[in-house]
């Protein structure tokens, strides 16, 4: 007599597939930390832009056109710098290291407005905040290949 687990399709597929289950299962870990990661950073990518005009011109006293420069310093190098930055993260070995540094110094140039309202300052930040911001999504696209 058959029982209803050994005739069972179901059981039969679900026992024999276990080990790709496991490798599913960390994909989907995988894939559910970079949208996490890129979901959080977003507003720092490309969410403070307009914030960081706005609160230099109200409350800083900046001209638009300044506060504008700030902003348009930083997307313009990060749009330049793209395809030299790409590259780089191709022939680099330290992927994770150039996403993590990447990120902290994206964190560490968006905050610098906090402290100063030096435009030579903000703009020299602006720039390198403009070529971390270019270098994140080549370096998030590395290690999630690798």
């Amino acid at each position: 007599m058959i029982s209803k687990e050994e005739s069972s399709p179901v059981s039969n597929a679900a026992s024999s597939s276990a080990p790709s289950n496991k490798v599913h299962e960390n994909e989907s870990k995988v894939i559910s930390a970079m949208m996490a990661f890129t979901f959080l950073f977003a507003p720092v990518k490309d969410g403070l832009g307009p914030l960081v005009s706005v609160f230099l011109v109200v409350v800083k006293g900046w001209t638009p056109g300044e506060a504008g420069l700030i902003w348009f310093l930083r997307d313009g190098t990060a749009l330049f710098s793209s395809p030299f930055v790409g590259a780089f993260v191709d022939r680099s070995r330290q992927k994770r290291l150039l996403l993590l540094a990447s990120t902290a110094f994206s964190a560490v140039a968006a905050s610098a407005v906090i402290w100063t309202d030096d435009l030579a300052v903000l703009a020299a930040t602006s720039i390198i905040a403009g070529m971390a911001a270019s270098l994140i999504q080549p370096a998030k696209s590395a290690v999630s290949s690798t």
